[in-house]
């Protein structure tokens, strides 16, 4: 009897711990929404409904006036770059393609400051059912961000690649500080809610994630799912 309420207990207490980090998850997902949709708010208010008030006040004044259409032309692009935030349209076209998009779009918002090199092996009409393409995207654009945001990186790598057993690799390089990590990887890091976020897309399509990094070296993030 001892014996069973003894497993029975270390059962209880093993499901309640799965709950618990169920319950975290959930948590960070709601909260990483709520962002994604303070920022859109915030980038709609700011940019697109200003524009709006301005080219209405341009034309109320003065209906000939030519800034009405340098104005409206930036409209426009501001709408093309919240729409890219939300999803890319070359997602459509294939992974392949939405990567180097990714890249060049990063370069461009980068300038001179960083240099970002892209490369793969795979065909730019590869592609992959949309759920993997998306998480593979989001992951390599958190990896970005990341590396611009605290790496102090002078040069970051993206590759993806599909070896001969037909695993898709995603690796992300920088030569940035780097950080202090046990046997230089990191599975994930509890405090950093971009890491934690790399590691529910890829749970979420089957995937691993490895985290490579050590203070002074850089740090390396790897995505492999089987195609």
């Amino acid at each position: 009897i001892i014996g069973t309420v003894a497993e029975q207990g270390a059962l209880a207490s093993i499901k309640l711990e799965l709950v618990e980090t169920l319950r975290g998850l959930t948590q960070q997902l709601v909260r990483s929404e709520e962002e994604q949709r303070k920022q859109l708010a915030n980038d709609l208010h700011d940019t697109v409904l200003q524009d709006i008030f301005y080219i209405k006040y341009c034309i109320d004044k003065d209906p000939t006036n030519p800034e009405i259409i340098d104005y409206l032309e930036q409209l426009i692009e501001n709408l093309r770059r919240i729409i890219k935030a939300q999803r890319p349209p070359l997602l459509d076209q294939g992974l392949t393609l939405a990567l180097e998009g990714l890249v060049d779009d990063m370069q461009k918002r980068v300038g001179s400051s960083i240099s970002i090199t892209w490369h793969s092996n795979l065909d730019v009409s590869f592609m992959i059912n949309d759920e993997r393409a998306s998480y593979i995207f989001r992951v390599a654009l958190e990896a970005l961000n990341n590396a611009f945001k605290h790496s102090h990186a002078q040069h970051i790598e993206v590759n993806l690649e599909k070896d001969a057993d037909g695993v898709i690799r995603l690796q992300v390089k920088d030569d940035g500080i780097g950080m202090i990590g046990p046997d230089k990887e990191l599975k994930t890091d509890p405090n950093h809610f971009g890491w934690n976020l790399m590691q529910e897309r890829a749970t979420m399509i089957d995937a691993g994630l490895k985290i490579l990094t050590h203070l002074g070296e850089g740090t390396t993030i790897i995505l492999e799912v089987q195609g």
